[in-house]
């Protein structure tokens, strides 16, 4: 039986709070650590740009939670990244929080990483966790017979993989071929951009009835601190110098992720949309992306406009689970609120 080691830093004043990890002994060969990883290894694994240190803490900041990524080792090799930020509420909660797209549990090393690896973090999430909602990349979905107990959800997404961005231009249906051209027609121009157009990304929620997930002023915070860690790229389409859309990308490494977007309803028209899209596409592949995560595959509109761009239909999973009675009380409560699932 694994002999577990743990050594926590406590909150006095708030002792229902999560504790934080500083080391943990899982077995004999394996350790949980919150060393900060070598940017090569994250970068070289999909999804790795959401469990990386400075996108994790800033975040965390924005949005009011608590904690910092952890990382598994097996004999010395990272094998699992985790980014279990969690709320700041009595109940010991870690959820998929706004804006990220993977959350949870990051295979580091495929050749190693196994039931077993999965089984014995699991153990851990029930000594200082009620509940969890969690978002695995599409490459743990061979795995995800491992996690037993949890409840699953496959989720739809779209991806341009190696071959999609190399052939760039070569699948693009009809339609947005003409609006390209009309676009440039129109003497609209694609430009990076070092700042985020929250009125433009607040309009493009507005036009739909619906409230942004966070606020505007904190997701420009947040792109500005992403931004000043060259994490984030900005590209706008203007016309007379006025942003009409405009769409951001995370990068690590050879990796890419459409993470934010929003355009002006007034020049839906105009072909801009489809002009942006285009010339993203042309960056990414001129700096030898080897895939573009596009993030949208949920809302049939905005899955259609990049399936026309000759995007990939794929799928991951949300899993989810309880430790506690009290995070069965919460998780009741929570699909209450926001619907059964």
């Amino acid at each position: 039986m694994s002999q577990w080691r743990l050594a926590f830093i406590f909150s006095m004043s708030k002792p229902r709070h999560p504790p934080v990890w500083v080391k943990l002994q899982l077995s004999n060969n394996n350790e949980l650590t919150d060393i900060p990883l070598d940017d090569k290894l994250l970068g070289n694994v999909w999804g790795g740009i959401f469990f990386h240190p400075a996108f994790v803490s800033i975040s965390a900041k924005i949005l009011g939670l608590n904690g910092s990524p952890q990382y598994l080792f097996a004999d010395g090799k990272a094998i699992l990244a985790l980014n279990l930020i969690t709320h700041k509420r009595p109940v010991r909660v870690s959820t998929l929080p706004n804006l990220y797209q993977y959350f949870g549990i990051l295979p580091i090393n495929s050749e190693i990483f196994g039931k077993g690896n999965i089984l014995e973090v699991d153990n851990v999430f029930d000594r200082f966790l009620d509940y969890a909602y969690f978002s695995l990349t599409p490459e743990i979905n061979a795995q995800i017979g491992n996690f037993a107990g949890w409840r699953t959800n496959k989720i739809a997404n779209l991806i341009l993989d190696k071959d999609g961005i190399l052939n760039w231009g070569s699948d693009f249906l009809y339609m947005v071929r003409k609006q390209i051209k009309k676009a440039r027609n129109n003497q609209i121009e694609i430009a990076e951009i070092d700042y985020f157009p929250k009125n433009i990304w607040k309009k493009s929620f507005e036009r739909k009835g619906l409230k942004t997930p966070l606020s505007p002023e904190k997701l420009e915070q947040w792109c500005q601190a992403l931004l000043r860690e060259n994490s984030l790229k900005i590209f706008a389409a203007k016309i007379n110098g006025e942003i009409l859309a405009f769409r951001g990308q995370l990068i690590q490494n050879k990796f890419a992720y459409d993470w934010v977007a929003g355009s002006n309803p007034e020049f839906n028209t105009t072909g801009g949309n489809q002009l942006l899209m285009a010339e993203i596409g042309d960056y990414l592949r001129a700096h030898n992306i080897i895939l573009w995560d596009l993030l949208g595959g949920q809302i049939k509109g905005i899955a259609d406009f990049k399936r026309s761009f000759g995007a990939k239909d794929i799928f991951h999973y949300h899993i989810s689970k309880c430790f506690s009675l009290t995070g069965n009380i919460y998780n009741i409560l929570r699909k209450v609120r926001h619907g059964w699932r």
